[in-house]
């Protein structure tokens, strides 16, 4: 029996063709993430044609996973949240059950993360901690104007980061980072530093807690050996 026929076999029991079982797979590969959006929640600009494809992998959620194991591709279901989100091989991720080796890591489908986005990450994460643990979440979402997540940058990591980034840098990197689905924000909201973006809880699937403190540890340590020098 070949490996299309096997996994039919598997699938069909749950209603699920081998070309649906495929299409799921491909999306996944493609975007790196699935949700199933519904409205007034932080989903609910996602995709619409992702709602199908959500309920066709939890319809046959262990065969995915294995056959995307065999690659080394590691998958997070976030149930609270609704998500499905795939990591890269040798790739360190929420709930994974095996810690990797970083330094001995492949580099095989792995996102370039620049300075840029890894301290966009970094802001996104305290800023959106900093609202859960003051109550200021609205349905699971920290909504902030433009200007105060630009201000972020200086006043949580003591970077000046928009005043030196042309317009066409500040949009690839809102771009990315709703790609990556972090944020939400209207198309035109990025030439009004008035206008909001929403920081999603899905950012707690994409930095890991102890690299958000592992930077902070560095810049605390490093603001110590500035100050005395």
């Amino acid at each position: 029996m070949n490996i299309k026929s096997y996994i039919s076999e598997h699938v069909k029991k749950d209603n699920v063709s081998v070309e649906e079982f495929g299409d799921v797979i491909v999306y996944l590969l493609e975007h790196g993430v699935i949700t199933d959006p519904v409205e007034g929640t932080h989903s609910e600009n996602d995709p619409a044609c992702e709602k199908e494809l959500y309920y066709k992998f939890k319809r046959v959620e262990k065969e995915i996973i294995e056959y995307l194991s065999i690659m080394g591709i590691g998958v997070n279901v976030n149930k609270e949240f609704r998500s499905i989100r795939v990591y890269a091989p040798d790739a360190n991720f929420p709930k994974s059950k095996e810690l990797k080796d970083e330094e001995l890591s492949s580099n095989r489908m792995r996102l370039h993360i620049n300075k840029d986005l890894s301290a966009s990450l970094i802001v996104c994460y305290l800023i959106y901690q900093q609202h859960r643990e003051e109550h200021k979440l609205i349905n699971f979402v920290a909504v902030v104007s433009i200007f105060e997540f630009l201000s972020a940058f200086n006043s949580k990591l003591g970077i000046e980061y928009g005043e030196n980034k042309t317009k066409t840098e500040k949009d690839l990197l809102f771009r990315t980072l709703k790609k990556l689905r972090v944020i939400d924000y209207r198309r035109d909201a990025i030439d009004n530093i008035d206008s909001n973006i929403v920081i999603r809880p899905l950012i707690y699937d994409v930095l890991l807690e102890e690299k958000v403190d592992g930077f902070l540890k560095q810049l605390a340590e490093k603001e110590v050996d500035d100050n005395e020098d």
